[in-house]
């Protein structure tokens, strides 16, 4: 069998783990506290320093269009065809313009303002009007407005962004615009590791971006999430997977409404449990430390428990072995909870009264036992002196009755006739009681024997037997009335003391009934499927006093109707020591002046139901 735990593991596992559980937890709770704190913040600076930017970009971008639009007009109204050297030369370079021209619907430059350069040609080349179609459309949609194209790519590779206008006049104005001082707004922005800002057209392509490649190949990353709510001129702060890192990326953004150009600020997710792993590397060895001090305690708190619980077990122990002198007294601890203590007192106590329980339960079964031997000693001596008495008794009877019948020739004198009836009538009536002694004590001596005599009899047959029996001895003249059931179940008896029981009942019956009184015998099954033998007269009866009297050896009762007629108190006694022994039931309902009934109820078990009777085939006979 495996041995299962001790007290003090228990103890200490429960404590370790009821201490060491809110450590984690708070541990863990701590950590993420922090984590949540940094995500917070980062929603907070993220989407801040993407505002920012956006009105940076939106200055930035009326400014561009306000020195367009006066460039413009100021080539319009000028008497060359070409602009450049002027004060408004240097302010349109510091905005990043190259040039802005003024084109024909044939692509053919009428006008030109230069700044950091000139065009190349007189011709706008086709690609560059197809590149921005868009911004075209535009313009014709709403003349006098400018438009913005996206982000495109000259024939010497630079990355620009046209602004387009439709003059009244017909012709189409035109800004070339590089992205230098979007460049230069975009690498300020840098925090963390990996934190950087990421700036894109309205189609989703790249301006400006800390990857100079994805500059110059004008990258298209609008499969982005947070690139597509900035297409769709969204705001806000979200996570998505980052194709340029290869990680997960938490970001601000926002959108410059007049250009549709999208302002990032994205930082890799895992930065910020970075930012709590120091944190959290505190938590841990503070939660460590308390952990190990925890156990500490805890084991020496199982241990002190344990300790002051082991005399309790001891005793236990003892006490199953059966040695009742033990006891707790003073070997739990002094230390040790008051409970321990108080336990320990109860268990002393307790151990007192068990041992004088044992002690009087001893005392009992000897006195008990001395009491069955002299029980069985008296019914001995009895059943001894009757049977010695028996036989001088006998010789009595004998020759009293050879003298009262004149055996041997007539008597002279009459009286003594009459004595010789007295003694005879004396004899047989000390016979009788000498029967019913030996009877009792017989009764008594074998009432721990087992009986292999019993076999399946017919009730109903027994009774009706024993009334006619106890009819024929009877001198007085009543009225009897044998009464049963068809089919009764068989019982298995001992045939001859049951016989004894019904005699002994239905005598008594006729005993104390006067002369025409009536006494009945009926066999009947009860509702418990239980065979019951009543014996009912309608004699003096009995008192509820009475009836206890009458069931104890030599018990008589004290009624003058009672005490008239002859019996000595053995036979109710004898009745219920029989059924007893039977496992049946002696019911006795009698009032004075009314009669007697006595019940015999045989348990169910001793029955053997009537279609079983084939069975037992002893019972037929």
């Amino acid at each position: 069998m495996r041995s299962s735990p001790t007290l003090r593991m228990y103890l200490f596992c429960s404590l370790l783990a009821l201490s060491w559980l809110p450590i984690v937890l708070l541990a863990t709770w701590t950590y993420q506290s922090v984590v949540d704190r940094a995500r917070s913040e980062v929603h907070e600076r993220h989407l801040l320093v993407s505002h920012h930017l956006t009105l940076a970009l939106d200055r930035y971008t009326r400014d561009a269009e306000s020195a367009f639009q006066l460039a413009v007009t100021s080539v319009m109204q000028g008497s060359s065809t070409t602009l450049s050297g002027t004060p408004l030369s240097g302010f349109l370079s510091d905005l990043g313009f190259r040039h802005v021209c003024v084109v024909d619907s044939q692509r053919r430059i009428q006008r030109a303002y230069c700044a950091l350069n000139c065009p190349a040609s007189d011709v706008l080349p086709q690609r560059t009007f197809d590149q921005i179609a868009g911004a075209l459309t535009a313009i014709d949609a709403a003349p006098g407005e400018v438009a913005w194209s996206g982000v495109i790519e000259k024939q010497d590779g630079t990355p620009v962004v046209i602004l387009a206008l439709r003059r009244p006049d017909g012709l189409i104005a035109l800004g070339e615009l590089t992205m230098d001082y979007v460049r230069s707004l975009q690498g300020a922005v840098r925090f963390g590791e990996k934190g950087h800002a990421a700036i894109v057209d309205q189609n989703g392509r790249v301006l400006a971006h800390p990857r100079a490649a994805w500059v110059d190949e004008r990258k298209d990353i609008s499969k982005v999430s947070a690139v597509q709510a900035m297409m769709r001129g969204e705001s806000g702060v979200t996570e998505f997977f980052s194709p340029a890192l290869q990680a997960d990326m938490i970001a601000g953004f926002s959108t410059v409404s007049r250009t549709g150009w999208g302002v990032m600020v994205p930082q890799p997710v895992h930065e910020l449990y970075l930012q709590a792993r120091n944190v959290a590397w505190v938590a841990a060895i503070l939660a460590f430390a308390m952990m190990c001090i925890t156990g500490i305690v805890s084991w020496f708190l199982a241990r002190h428990l344990s300790n002051a619980f082991e005399p309790l077990r001891a005793v236990a122990l003892r006490v199953d072995e059966g040695d009742l002198s033990a006891r707790v007294g003073n070997t739990i601890a002094p230390g040790a909870p008051r409970e321990f203590h108080a336990v320990g007192h109860a268990v002393d106590g307790m151990m007192d009264r068990l041992a004088e329980a044992n002690h009087n339960e001893v005392a009992a079964q000897i006195n008990a036992q001395r009491a069955e031997d002299l029980h069985r000693a008296k019914a001995a001596l009895l059943a001894h002196v009757s049977h010695e008495l028996r036989t001088p008794l006998n010789a009595i009877i004998g020759f009293s009755d050879v003298i009262r019948a004149q055996l041997l020739g007539p008597i002279g004198q009459a009286r003594y006739l009459e004595y010789a009836n007295d003694i005879w009538a004396s004899g047989r009536s000390l016979l009788g009681l000498i029967d019913r002694v030996l009877e009792v004590s017989r009764s008594d001596l074998s009432s721990d024997a087992h009986d292999d005599d019993e076999e399946w009899l017919d009730v109903s047959e027994l009774a009706s037997r024993a009334l006619d029996i106890v009819g024929a001895a009877s001198t007085g003249r009543r009225r009897r009335v044998f009464d049963t059931e068809p089919n009764l179940p068989l019982v298995r008896l001992h045939r001859a003391r049951f016989m004894q029981v019904l005699i002994n009942l239905i005598d008594n019956a006729e005993k104390f009934t006067d002369d025409n009184g009536l006494v009945r015998v009926a066999v009947t099954v009860d509702a418990h499927n239980r065979l019951m033998v009543a014996i009912e007269d309608d004699g003096i009866g009995m008192t509820d006093e009475d009836i206890a009297t009458c069931t104890s050896a030599f018990g008589r009762s004290r009624d003058p109707l009672v005490r008239q007629r002859n019996g000595v108190g053995l036979g109710l006694s004898l009745v219920a020591s029989i059924v007893d022994r039977l496992g049946a039931a002696l019911a006795i309902d009698s009032r004075p002046g009314r009669g007697t009934r006595v019940s015999v109820i045989l348990p169910e078990e001793r029955s053997l139901r009537p279609n079983l009777r084939e069975l037992a085939p002893a019972a037929a006979s």
